[in-house]
C-alpha cells in the first residue's frame, strides 16, 4: 500500500511540475508590443520656462512699430497616457507681462486639462490662448506646445491685441 501511494504522489507531483513549468509559451519568446502611449517609465511632467521679448500683432495681424513686450513665467505641465492615440495635458501657467515702451504690466494664471490625439508620429502641436488680466490694453497670450510622448517644449510665443473684442469679453 505504501508503495502505491508513494507511486501516486509521485506521479501527481510530476505532473504538477510538468504543466507548472508549460504554463508560458517558449515558442514565442515575444511579449505583446506596448501601445502608442505606453512609455518604459509611464507618465511625464516638467516645467517650460517662458522668457520672452516679443512685438504684439494688432487685430488685422500687423505688428506693431516698437510695440514691445516681455514675457516671464512657467508652464508646469503633466502628461498622462489614456486609451488610444490620446495624451491629457494638464497645464498650469503663470506669468507676468510687461510693456518695455510705457511699463505697464499684466499677469496670467491659469490651470487647464486637455485631451490631444497624438499623429502617426507621435507628436501634437497644441496652441494655447491665455488672456492677459489687469494691464491697460486687451491681450491674448499665445502658446504652442510640441508634445510627444515622452517631451514637452515651447515651439512658438506671440501676444495678440484683440482690440475692442477682447475688451468685451473681459
Amino acid at each position: 500500500m505504501q508503495k502505491i501511494s508513494f507511486g501516486v504522489a509521485l506521479v501527481v507531483s510530476l505532473l504538477v511540475l510538468g504543466c507548472q513549468e508549460n504554463t508560458t509559451n517558449p515558442v514565442s519568446g515575444n511579449t505583446p508590443a506596448p501601445s502608442a502611449l505606453t512609455r518604459p517609465n509611464g507618465d511625464y511632467s516638467g516645467t517650460l520656462k517662458l522668457a520672452q521679448v516679443v512685438t504684439v500683432q494688432k487685430e488685422n495681424g500687423t505688428e506693431g512699430a516698437a510695440d514691445y513686450y516681455s514675457i516671464d513665467g512657467t508652464i508646469q505641465y503633466d502628461v498622462a497616457s489614456t486609451p488610444g492615440d490620446m495624451i491629457q495635458l494638464d497645464l498650469n501657467t503663470q506669468a507676468s507681462v510687461g510693456s518695455l515702451v510705457n511699463g505697464n504690466t499684466g499677469s496670467i494664471s491659469a490651470s487647464t486639462t486637455e485631451y490631444l490625439f497624438l499623429a502617426d508620429d507621435g507628436a501634437v502641436n497644441y496652441e494655447k490662448t491665455y488672456i492677459v488680466e489687469n494691464i491697460d490694453r486687451a491681450l491674448e497670450l499665445h502658446v504652442v506646445l510640441k508634445v510627444t510622448r515622452d517631451n514637452a517644449v515651447i515651439d512658438n510665443v506671440w501676444l495678440r491685441d484683440v482690440g475692442a473684442l477682447g475688451r468685451a469679453r473681459r
